[in-house]
């Protein structure tokens, strides 16, 4: 999740879903080639999930009656990607050292040589060679171990919280 809010990029899932909803308003356009109404009663029997059956419904709140104009239809694109950013934002993970939703990073961090800043996301992210536990994971160490207190397991949040540091 951290690389998601660190690049300022939406999840595959949920950029997947905006796009669908984005597709399945375009299909209200009245000269749109895949034009249908949203208004379709459900289908007899629970089939698979298609655009329709799964965002239907959050297009006809935003669409009470139809679409009609150009301008409309570029304000509901805006109102569904902001919604969906917004979603996205509301529900990240809470960052694993700091134990809340991890805050903007740093302009200061830019000017840090690549090196160092690729070191500082991998030990966000816990994927780092510098700990025992990620080395551990991926059978090139023995244990996973903190190699100061030998006690707790040698995560990032120990990493900060070692009594042996």
């Amino acid at each position: 999740d951290h690389l998601h809010a660190e690049s300022k990029v939406l999840p595959v899932r949920q950029h997947c879903e905006m796009l669908s909803k984005q597709f399945l308003l375009a299909t209200q356009k009245p000269s749109h080639p895949n034009n249908r109404s949203l208004n379709k009663p459900p289908p007899p029997r629970p089939m698979k999930q298609t655009l329709d059956t799964k965002h239907s419904e959050s297009l006809r709140n935003i669409l009470p009656n139809g679409l009609t104009e150009n301008d409309i239809y570029k304000r509901k694109l805006k109102e569904i990607h902001t919604n969906s950013v917004s979603t996205a934002i509301n529900n990240q993970a809470v960052n694993k050292v700091l134990q809340i939703p991890a805050p903007q990073i740093d302009p200061s961090e830019k000017s840090l040589p690549r090196r160092t800043r690729s070191m500082l996301s991998q030990l966000r992210s816990g994927y780092s060679s510098m700990l025992n536990s990620y080395l551990f994971a991926i059978n090139a160490s023995d244990t996973d171990k903190c190699p100061l207190c030998h006690t707790e397991t040698h995560t990032t949040v120990h990493l900060f919280n070692c009594t042996a540091n």
